[in-house]
């Protein structure tokens, strides 16, 4: 009995065992104690210096299909953090699966810059190029500086403004006001005034001052837009008030003097004048000059005039030049004479001002009638080696003079 026992018992715990429940293989095991991590998880450990975690994490969360990993383990491979050895093959490869413009554009700054690798501007080109074309305003503005002064790439004009382009349409000011530029000056794109004008108006509604100054110098003169000297005047405060910025102290004053009848708006206009003078803005002080020998809403002050004139001229300001050859033909505050007209109109045609042409020619055909040309030539002589002229200037700004 014991012995049919016993074969039960054995039938019933081992051969039978239908109620026992077996344990977990170690397979199983081992899956349900992997970790999930998430993106925080990668970060926070770079951020901490645990790379070796931190590798784990982003691996991890990359697997997941979430690209912004690859950026992480780029940065640890590049530079060997943690147990890691410097790899800028597996770093390049990392930022090329993270798939977006971030990755791109480190990839490029890696062989921009060299960073642990040979400077190669050819692939840091090829790199901020495919960044670009996603939209990317940094590459876009590297590429359209690339090809505009062949760097690494021949120079390719259309190219480089097609880049500025996307820069600028992308929202980038500084982008927008270089644009303009090249639009207004036609250089390098057929010039369009009214595309200069949507792109400075663009880039100064983000506050860009240079853009703010050109938008108000189109509106003052009608160029690109509609002219509009109230808009034009109240831009030119806005600067005055925002950064003192000294062609709008200039604009501003000569406005106020030529616009308005007001007393008080003249006031304003010569003290705007005398602040842009002390910062040497050489069209200042011309038209101070012009106020001052002239009297008409300053009190005149002859003297005072001809000093500033001559300062200009001492820099080689050629519009100065132009207006003191007036005051000697006209006699204004001088005496009258033919011949030094005749020098300093000619000089002042020298330096491209050129409507002086006609005039130095009648104050030369003058100076013959008075049997003065030999000293109208020697004054020409000894005004053109004292005075050497600078042509760097904006001839819009006195263009209502010249």
């Amino acid at each position: 009995m014991k012995k049919l026992l016993l074969a039960i018992s054995v039938c019933t715990a081992v051969t039978c065992g239908c109620e026992s429940t077996p344990k977990p293989s170690s397979v199983a095991s081992n899956v349900e104690n992997i970790k999930t991590y998430n993106l925080t998880d990668c970060k926070v450990y770079n951020e901490r210096g645990q790379y070796n975690e931190a590798i784990k994490a982003c691996e991890n969360t990359l697997s997941q299909g979430i690209s912004e990993s690859a950026i992480y383990l780029g940065d640890i491979y590049l530079f060997g953090r943690g147990d890691q050895q410097i790899d800028v093959n597996k770093a390049l490869s990392y930022y090329e699966m993270e798939g977006g413009v971030k990755g791109l554009y480190k990839a490029a700054r890696v062989y921009e810059k060299g960073i642990n690798t040979d400077i190669n501007l050819s692939k840091a080109l090829s790199y901020y190029e495919k960044a670009a074309n996603q939209g990317d305003i940094l590459s876009a503005n590297y590429v359209a500086n690339s090809y505009l002064k062949g760097r690494a790439v021949g120079k390719d004009p259309q190219k480089a403004i097609h880049y500025l382009t996307i820069a600028a349409d992308a929202g980038d000011a500084k982008s927008q006001y270089q644009l303009a530029k090249f639009y207004e000056e036609g250089k390098i794109v057929p010039e369009d005034d009214e595309l200069a004008y949507i792109y400075f108006s663009k880039a100064a509604a983000q506050k860009n001052i240079d853009a703010l100054y050109e938008k108000a110098v189109m509106e003052e003169n009608g160029i690109g837009t509609e002219k509009n000297i109230s808009k034009a005047i109240e831009t030119y405060r806005e600067l005055v008030m925002r950064s003192n910025y000294t062609q709008a102290l200039f604009s501003l004053g000569k406005l106020l003097i030529t616009t308005s009848s007001n007393h008080d708006d003249h006031t304003d206009g010569i003290g705007y004048l005398e602040q842009a003078s002390k910062k040497q803005f050489l069209p200042a002080k011309l038209y101070l000059a012009i106020q001052y020998y002239k009297g008409e809403v300053v009190d005149q002050n002859t003297s005072k005039g001809l000093d500033l004139l001559k300062e200009c001229i001492s820099r080689g300001y050629p519009p100065a030049m132009y207006e003191l050859a007036q005051v000697y033909e006209n006699g204004t505050g001088v005496v009258k004479n033919d011949a030094s007209a005749y020098a300093w109109y000619r000089l002042a045609f020298d330096c491209g001002i050129h409507k002086a042409e006609n005039m130095y020619k009648t104050a030369y055909s003058n100076a013959t009638l008075r049997g003065i040309v030999k000293l109208a030539d020697n004054k020409y002589v000894e005004y053109s080696q004292l005075y050497k002229c600078v042509k760097n200037y904006d001839p819009r700004i006195l263009q209502d003079l010249l």
